[in-house]
C-alpha cells in the first residue's frame, strides 16, 4: 500500500498511516519495514517496464514529502495503535523498537556532525534517489550532515577537485540487486574520485540473495555492505571509530 500511495502522489495518507505505526514503532523501523520494501516493489515494476519516467518522478517526490512529514516525529514511541495496516507492519518489525539504534549523535565524531560529511549517492534511478533520501533522513536524525546526489553528478577522477571530494563517507544506494557489474563500476568510480572516503554499499535487495551479498562484500573497494537502515547506522558507528586516513585502495587503471 505504501507503493500505491507514493504512486498516487498521496504522501498525506502515507503520513497518516505512518503516524499509526509510530505510536508503537520507531521511525527507522517504519522506513525499514514499510518504506524501503515499498520502493523495492516499485523497482521491480520499473525493471519490467511498467513505470514510465513521470511515475518514477512522482514516487520520488512523494517520498521526499513523506520524509518531511516524518521529521516532526521523535522517537521513542509512546502509544498504541489499532490500525490493521500498522499492526501488520509492526508485527513484521518484531514489535521491539528498543532493538533499533538509539538516536545518539555523540556516537559519531564531531567532524562528521558538521557540514556534509556523508555523501548519499543514488546508483541509477529516481527510485535509488528516493532511497538515498531515506538514508539522508536517518543520518539527519543521528546528527550527521549529508548530501544526496545521483551517481552521474560525481565528476570523473580526471576533473578538478571539489569540496564534495572531502566527504568522510560515501553511501551508495541501490534498490536493484541483480547488476553486480554496475555496482562494481559505481564503487570504483567513487573510489577513484574520493580515495580517502569510507565506502558503504547500501544494497537494499541483498538480503534476498546471500550469494549476491557475499559477492558484494568481496569487493576490495567497499568498506561495508548493508541491506537495512538499522544495520547501516550501526556499521557507520563502527566506521567512525576507524582512522579514515589509514584506508587506501590500489585500483587498476580504468
Amino acid at each position: 500500500l505504501f507503493y500505491q500511495r507514493m504512486l498516487a502522489n498521496d504522501p498525506t495518507e502515507a503520513a497518516a498511516k505512518a503516524e499509526e505505526f509510530l505510536k508503537e514503532g520507531t521511525v527507522i523501523a517504519y522506513l525499514d519495514e514499510v518504506a524501503l520494501p515499498g520502493l523495492r516493489l516499485a523497482q521491480r515494476d520499473a525493471e519490467r517496464g511498467a513505470l514510465e519516467p513521470e511515475r518514477l518522478e512522482r514516487i520520488e517526490t512523494s517520498v521526499t514529502e513523506l520524509l518531511e512529514n516524518l521529521s516532526f516525529y521523535d522517537d521513542p514511541p509512546d502509544g498504541d495503535t489499532s490500525d490493521p495496516e500498522a499492526e501488520a507492519a509492526l508485527e513484521e518489525a518484531g514489535r521491539h523498537p528498543s532493538s533499533y539504534p538509539a538516536v545518539d549523535p555523540a556516537r559519531f565524531p564531531q567532524q562528521w556532525r558538521q557540514g556534509t560529511s556523508i555523501l548519499c549517492v543514488a546508483v541509477r534511478s529516481r527510485l535509488d534517489l528516493a532511497a538515498a533520501g531515506v538514508i539522508a533522513h536517518v543520518l539527519d536524525r543521528h546528527g550527521l550532515g549529508s548530501e544526496t546526489v545521483m551517481a552521474e553528478q560525481i565528476l570523473p577522477a580526471s576533473e578538478q577537485p571539489t569540496a564534495r571530494d572531502e566527504c568522510a563517507v560515501v553511501i551508495l544506494s541501490s534498490l536493484e540487486a541483480r547488476s553486480l557489474a554496475l555496482l562494481r563500476y559505481s564503487v570504483r568510480r567513487i573510489r577513484r574520485r574520493m580515495p580517502n572516503a569510507l565506502v558503504v554499499l547500501a544494497a537494499w535487495g541483498a538480503s534476498d540473495s546471500p550469494g549476491l551479498r557475499l559477492s558484494m562484500e568481496e569487493m576490495d573497494e567497499v568498506d561495508v555492505v548493508v541491506s537495512r537502515l538499522d544495520e547501516m547506522v550501526e556499521e557507520i558507528a563502527v566506521l567512525a571509530t576507524r582512522d579514515a586516513s589509514g584506508k587506501r585502495h590500489a585500483l587498476p587503471a580504468a
